[in-house]
């Protein structure tokens, strides 16, 4: 038998791929931990000012002000300047941005301040730094006093509306010190239409204002002529900020209502008087009486009338002195001494003055009713001035009509007095009723002898002897002062005039009064149009 072949040997592909077909799956190996980082040692940061803060002291307003301070790092790492946070009115600070700092080093901070209220400065900046940990804000405190006057202008409105013409309007202005030294101001003043006016009173600038006090003026518009008007008000003083300012106003006026007075200048009318005193002239009321006798014969006298007037103390009713009367050629100074002649020798007691006067009528005929028409159709005056009770006989009544005897109209007979009160009397004079009465019936005057100032008394006095002689010009509507036009015969007056707003008259100087005829006119502006 032949044998059999034995089989051929393997490859080594074949073992190769034999033995992957019979090897077990493969297993991935544990993964290792990376090993840890040794640490960095990181620098410490931190820093210091010097001084703590800013401190700028007293400021003066307007003045500029310094302070300085040193920023340290007191910290092992460096650091840098990299900004400022924060912005303050009239504060400056500077800073070397962007430098480095190092460990142990230094860098300066300068800070400015110009103040221009007086508040107090109380600020803090913010500084960035930038260093290993990153960003740190550092808070910078700023302090400062200011010190200064700080002017203050104040005022209602400055519209002052509308008027009627003629009829003001006002408006308070007001400067005041708000800061903390005294304020001095050397104007306020106004520029522009003459319609508008400052009042200060009695105390016009330039003025002092302490802290926290004011000073005011009354601004006051009163236009001449209609339409829109305005004024520019100005302020100087010495506030370091603003040492000038000004302020405009403005008003409107229109038209206002008017009115026309006229007069014709009546006939010249002659006045006379006798005045019968009592020894109180010389002794009681001796200062008072010679002192006032002046304003009673200036009055007369501005009336431009002729006038006689005697002074009589004895009993038979004739008078005394160098003239038997005193006239309107006498100065005012003049005649007051004649009087004081004509009653020198005033002695006695003389309590009957009722009688005194019947009687002085007739003992001073000549000259009172027997010098001609003028004088004996004047107005006859007859006074008593005493400080005791009247003791003639009879009734008041009785010498009212004995007066007017001796005239043909007993409208130009008056009796006055100047006496105790009626009826009670008054501190050291007894009543002097029955010349009350007489005064009363006869259309006089009566006036109190405890009166202090006789200048008034006398002045009533000579209007009361003028009656109705012109001496002024009652006006029937009351006036807004400024709006008066005068006219004397269509002429144009503008002197040689005055206006009494008390007793709403006209009156002209005695040397230009207007003649007999004349037409005198006043135009004006009414006060009651005024809103």
């Amino acid at each position: 038998m032949i044998a059999p072949c034995p089989p051929p040997a393997p490859t080594l592909s074949a073992l190769l791929l034999l033995a992957m077909a019979c090897a077990p799956e493969p297993v991935a190996p544990e993964p290792k931990a990376a090993p840890e980082p040794e640490p960095e040692d990181v620098l410490a940061m931190s820093w210091s000012v010097d001084p703590p803060q800013l401190e700028f002291g007293e400021a003066v307003l307007g003045e500029e002000a310094t302070a300085v301070l040193t920023l340290w790092n007191t910290g092992e790492a460096e650091f840098t300047i990299a900004g400022l946070e924060e912005e303050i009115d009239g504060v400056t600070l500077v800073a070397p941005l962007d430098s480095v700092v190092p460990a142990g080093g230094s860098a300066p901070l300068t800070g400015t301040w110009l103040p221009a209220t007086d508040d107090n400065l109380r600020e803090t900046f913010t500084l960035l730094l930038l260093g290993p940990e990153g960003g740190v804000d550092v808070p910078l405190e700023l302090i400062g006093t200011a010190a200064g006057a700080v002017a203050e202008l104040s005022y209602e409105r400055t519209d002052l509306g509308t008027t009627a013409l003629g009829c003001p309007l006002s408006a308070t202005v007001t400067v005041k010190n708000t800061g903390n030294a005294a304020l001095h101001v050397a104007t306020l003043s106004l520029e522009g239409n003459a319609a508008f006016a400052l009042d200060f009173g009695d105390d016009p600038p330039p003025w002092e204002i302490f802290p926290l006090q004011s000073m005011s003026a009354s601004l006051t518009y009163a236009p001449l002529e209609a339409g829109d008007h305005g004024t520019d008000l100005s302020l100087v003083t010495d506030d370091p900020i603003q040492p000038a300012r000004s302020v405009s106003f403005a008003a409107e006026a229109l038209p206002g209502e008017s009115n026309r007075d006229t007069w014709t200048v009546p006939p010249v009318e002659n006045v006379t008087g006798i005045i019968a005193v009592n020894q109180v002239v010389n002794s009681t009321y001796s200062d008072r009486f010679q002192h006032s006798l002046r304003y009673f014969f200036e009055t007369l006298q501005y009336a431009n009338v002729p006038f006689r007037v005697a002074f009589i103390h004895d009993r038979t009713g004739k008078g005394d002195g160098p003239v038997p009367y005193i006239d309107e050629t006498m100065d005012a100074r003049d005649a007051a001494d004649v009087v004081i002649e004509m009653v020198a020798d005033a002695s006695g007691d003389n309590d009957y003055l009722l009688d005194t006067l019947e009687k002085s009528i007739t003992a001073n005929r000549d000259w009172l009713l027997d010098d001609g028409p003028a004088w004996a159709d004047s107005k006859l005056n007859l006074v008593g001035i005493n400080s005791d009770q009247e003791q003639s006989s009879g009734n008041y009544m009785s010498y009212t009509l004995a007066y007017r005897a001796f005239k043909d109209d007993e409208a130009d007979i008056a009796v006055h007095a100047i006496g105790g009160d009626s009826p009670l009397g008054c501190p050291g004079a007894e009543a002097f009723t029955p010349f009350a009465d007489a005064a009363t019936e006869t259309g006089g005057v009566f006036l109190s002898i405890c009166e202090t100032d006789w200048d008034p008394l006398m002045e009533d006095l000579a209007l009361a002897f003028l009656g109705e002689s012109q001496v002024s010009f009652a006006l029937t509507e009351v006036p807004i002062d400024w709006s008066l036009q005068v006219y004397v015969d269509d002429v144009p007056q503008e002197t040689g005039w005055s206006f009494d707003a008390a007793t709403n008259e006209l009156s002209f100087d005695a040397d230009v009064y207007p003649g007999e005829g004349a037409e005198v006119r006043v135009d004006y502006v009414m006060a009651e149009s005024c809103p």
